[in-house]
């Protein structure tokens, strides 16, 4: 009973650093698809409508002066158009679909969600083309379902030939070849793969990593551990230091699991202070000298999160976990003050949370800039993997057609973009509120712990008497 919070406390630590976008509910994955494929069927009809507008006004191209012109589109920030400009030109590039460049604009129409038209050009490559020419049109469909979480699909694009690709996809479909393996639980298969990524690549470092979880995830414990020790010794990896920092968490917390505690502590301490794991790396700190018995060493850890109020994971264990130390060490009036504190701050933190919840703000007003971590009515909610970066690239992508549309004036046009922007605005909103009911969630059982708590201190203290 001694530890069993520790242990507790650390094993949902350890889950919450190895987490990963399977976990997502299957109603959120078919949201995802439904708003995807809702997206490239107005990309279809927006275009159509735009072509209409242009009339016959179309300037004739050659392959070369086509692409010239849809980058210059690019380079000017209105790829609609560009993708409209190779709409249009579809029967030139259907009829030299062997051409080289045809890749650059398959990539062009990706990035935009025109999916349809980028398939009509790889299936023609696909049946009749040249072999380097679908390799790295397969390897740009198996970006455009990689970022879309859809590892299966990945798969299946990147079994085409990969070999020829420049030197630095052929890494980089490597990688993913790895992750997508990693994510179906295949991990004898994705442990073969990463093998394959040499040291001089810029994807090795990742690679490794990777290897290492998956080393462990099979129970491979020593072999992960040395994966991770090889790979910090290399003076190249140390240049990237975030990614160092996420190694050493990763190794931290895998050593608790194992009960070597003094050596987490080592492997924690090597994360920068300045780093996004910092706090994460705080948390184990503090286990592992709980689970030493260095209660004062925990206090003084854990005084270090509460101090900066950061609400995140480590932030809110550390209220919990603050009164359970100073029981160990029988200041009991300090830990009854303390689980009063922490069932006070839980529950701020849950009134606040369903506050943030319950108004409805627009994702407009909190995905603002590309980050981590978003801000929604105050509250900072981590949304990767938990929010795929393709959804909210696409919903920003959105801005883009508004003033096309106004000028094509179709009412029918207009309603089913208004549609669409509400779809994904509700696609976002329901997995940010998801992410924040489950802090509800987490919060309410942080605050029955400490209640247990309060409980057992007043049981005991009722024995004494």
């Amino acid at each position: 009973m001694r530890y069993l919070l520790v242990i507790t406390i650390s094993l949902l630590a350890s889950s919450a650093v190895y987490s990963s976008p399977e976990a997502a509910r299957d109603s959120h994955t078919r949201a995802l698809d439904k708003t995807d494929l809702a997206h490239q069927a107005f990309s279809k009809n927006f275009h159509q409508k735009l072509s209409q507008e242009k009339g016959n006004s179309s300037t004739s191209h050659t392959m070369a002066s086509l692409e010239k012109a849809a980058q210059l589109l690019i380079t000017n920030k209105d790829a609609v158009m560009a993708v409209n400009l190779i709409i249009s030109n579809m029967p030139l590039l259907e009829a030299n679909y062997d051409h080289p460049k045809t890749v650059q604009f398959i990539e062009i129409l990706l990035a935009q969600n025109e999916k349809g038209s980028a398939e009509v050009l790889y299936d023609l490559i696909k049946e009749d083309g040249d072999q380097l020419l679908f390799s790295n049109s397969s390897y740009l469909f198996s970006t455009f379902e990689f970022k879309r979480n859809r590892w299966k699909r990945a798969l299946e694009y990147l079994s085409n030939s990969t070999a020829d690709l420049a030197t630095r996809d052929y890494h980089s479909a490597l990688l993913m070849k790895g992750i997508s393996q990693q994510r179906l639980a295949l991990h004898r298969s994705a442990i073969e793969t990463y093998e394959l990524i040499p040291p001089s690549s810029s994807e090795y470092l990742v690679a490794r990593l990777n290897l290492a979880i998956s080393n462990i995830r099979q129970g491979w414990w020593s072999e992960g551990h040395t994966i991770i020790e090889r790979a910090l010794s290399d003076p190249k990896i140390q240049k990237n230091r975030e990614a160092v920092n996420r190694i050493y968490l990763i190794l931290g917390y895998s050593l608790i699991k194992q009960q070597y505690f003094r050596n987490a502590r080592d492997a924690f301490r090597h994360i920068t202070i300045d780093s996004k794991y910092t706090n994460r790396a705080l948390l184990g700190i503090a286990l592992a000298a709980a689970s030493q018995e260095e209660y004062s060493d925990a206090l003084s850890v854990i005084a270090t999160l509460k101090e900066k109020q950061s609400y995140d994971l480590p932030t809110d264990e550390s209220y919990l976990l603050s009164p359970y130390f100073y029981e160990q060490l029988s200041r009991s009036a300090t830990a009854s003050a303390g689980y009063f504190e922490a069932i006070t701050y839980y529950q701020e933190r849950i009134e606040a949370i369903k506050a943030a919840i319950h108004a409805d703000t627009s994702p407009r007003e909190y995905l603002s800039d590309a980050a981590e971590t978003i801000y929604v009515n105050n509250i900072p909610v981590k949304i990767s993997p938990d929010v795929p970066q393709f959804l909210i690239d696409n919903y920003r992508l959105l801005d883009s057609y508004s003033l096309h549309v106004k000028n094509i004036n179709n009412k029918a046009l207009t309603e089913a973009f208004e549609q669409l922007k509400e779809k994904y605005e509700a696609t976002i909103t329901k997995m940010v509120d998801t992410i924040l009911e489950q802090r509800v969630v987490h919060l309410n059982s942080y605050m029955d712990q400490a209640r247990y708590g309060l409980a057992r201190l007043y049981d005991s203290k009722q024995d004494r008497n």
